[in-house]
């Protein structure tokens, strides 16, 4: 195969704030030596802040300054930019950072524009990349008005339609249901030795299919080699964070009903703690995106909200978290109507993880940022809060770093460990584990089956970590609650599982 791209010795460095030392270099690639070849399907394995997202930058031609040398179709690479790497695409681990048009429509016609097609051709693609990524309904829609799914859809679909030569995908799948994860495993076989396709992932068994697989971890490349060969090595995956162990096939549980249930989370009472009565809303008097929905759930329950993206899962918590407001209906908490009681009193018992942590984390540190929502709520031992939670999401190392100079299952860690150091009685999850490698996975698994007292709702198309953590399970689609089942039944009901678009 022909050389593409060839890294000899590169170290790369951000410079970052830090809250002690102000500015620090922080190093993001380290005596970095790699091929990689033209029409090969490269996985970059990697446990979180391994360097990976900075690799898939630097091939991209966005990273920062670097020293060592980089060579692109054989040639030494001497002022480096984006411009040399017009035939590459990247599709960043965060999404919504690379959407800059009003409309989903114009998102995907600008790439298209910027080459110089015609409206007539542009038209075709789209409309073409829309049936095929489930964006055709929401061509007029505001990027920021999709899903967590949807967004990262768009994200793909944007770079995929002027047909690059280099597609690389940063945790391409965290956010997408089966549906569109079939869509682009079926885009991948296609362009399987007819592009070069370069896939970054936390979890091994996403590399099967490739060419070939490197492993970072530190900052370095440690490890590289064919599926078989480092799938198969157990003692290699495990030393570098990626144990396989968690990586069941959830339908695997239907062989012991009973066995999908965590240990201890069962619970059997009638106490209410919130009521769905009749809830209608829709974004900006559009279309309802939440249908008449009936709702109870009870004090100390475990809940997983699944679905297809778009069905209304994230809306529903941002209701039940009192961020949104039903456009009819009533929402119930403790038996009183949240529109007519103090907003306060509600966020003292009630906070949401949101499925973009970057956007709910402002301060200069990861410390202050965990400290923050403590500290408004009035509670004392702050240092202890925050120091707890850093110790309980491994992050301790970082907490004097800005939370934009970490790798995005640092910043998903961080956000979560600020949730969980407010204390409150009910949490909600929007897709916890996306960008989690499967260390930090199964942390935040033992540690929410660890909150027995708590009412703890989790939003995701991660079925593994639904079943681990929940013992009752509501499906939605198109703004309607389909199912509300405890997690064995869930798991045994396979015709509602295909209803849901989940397998």
């Amino acid at each position: 195969m022909k050389l593409l791209y060839s890294l000899k010795n590169i170290c790369l460095n951000y410079t970052c704030f830090d809250g002690s030392a102000k500015y620090r270099e922080i190093t993001a690639l380290k005596d970095f030596t790699l091929d990689i070849y033209e029409n090969e399907y490269l996985v970059v394995l990697g446990a979180n802040g391994s360097g990976k997202s900075s690799l898939g930058k630097l091939l991209a031609g966005i990273a920062d300054s670097f020293t060592g040398e980089l060579y692109y179709y054989g040639e030494k690479i001497v002022e480096y930019s984006r411009d040399i790497f017009q035939d590459t695409a990247l599709v960043l681990q965060e999404p919504q950072f690379q959407l800059l048009m009003p409309t989903v429509r114009e998102e995907l016609a600008l790439p298209l524009r910027n080459r110089g097609v015609g409206d007539e051709e542009i038209k075709l693609k789209i409309e073409e990349i829309g049936e095929r990524f489930g964006l055709k309904e929401s061509f007029n829609n505001k990027p920021d008005d999709l899903s967590g799914g949807q967004t990262t859809s768009l994200a793909i679909a944007t770079a995929l339609i002027t047909e690059p030569l280099t597609i690389i995908l940063d945790e391409p799948d965290s956010h997408l249901d089966s549906t569109i994860h079939k869509t682009l495993d079926d885009i991948i076989n296609q362009y399987h030795h007819h592009k070069t396709i370069i896939s970054i992932s936390q979890y091994p068994l996403s590399a099967r299919k490739a060419d070939r697989v490197i492993i970072l971890n530190k900052c370095r490349l440690v490890a590289q080699g064919t599926p078989s060969e480092i799938l198969e090595n157990t003692e290699l995956l495990n030393k570098n964070n990626l144990k396989i162990s968690r990586e069941k096939k959830f339908l695997s549980i239907q062989k012991e009903k009973t066995g999908c249930i965590p240990r201890g989370n069962e619970i059997d009472n009638n106490d209410v703690l919130i009521v769905f009565d009749n809830v209608c809303f829709a974004y900006d008097k559009g279309e309802d995106v939440l249908n008449n929905i009936d709702l109870k759930l009870y004090r100390g329950q475990k809940v997983g909200l699944v679905g297809p993206s778009g069905s209304g899962k994230t809306t529903l918590g941002l209701i039940m978290a009192g961020l949104l407001r039903p456009n009819r209906g009533e929402v119930r908490l403790d038996g009183k109507d949240t529109n007519r009681h103090s907003d306060r009193g509600n966020r003292n018992r009630i906070t949401m993880a949101m499925q973009f942590p970057e956007r709910a984390m402002f301060e200069e540190t990861i410390a202050d940022d965990i400290a923050f929502g403590p500290k408004n709520l009035g509670k004392s031992n702050i240092h202890r809060i925050v120091d707890e939670q850093l110790s309980n999401f491994k992050i301790t190392a970082i907490k004097r770093r800005h939370p934009f100079s970490i790798s995005g299952g640092e910043k998903r860690k961080a956000a979560l460990a600020g949730i969980m150091a407010m204390g409150t009685e009910i949490i909600i999850l929007d897709e916890p584990s996306a960008a989690l490698d499967p260390t930090s996975t199964y942390e935040l698994i033992e540690l929410i089956n660890s909150y027995r007292d708590k009412t703890i709702v989790t939003i995701s198309h991660d079925l593994d970590f639904i079943a681990a953590t929940c013992n009752r399970i509501v499906g939605m689609k198109d703004g309607n609650i389909i199912c509300n089942l405890s997690t064995a039944d869930f798991f045994a009901n396979k015709s509602i599982i295909k209803e849901l678009g989940l397998v």
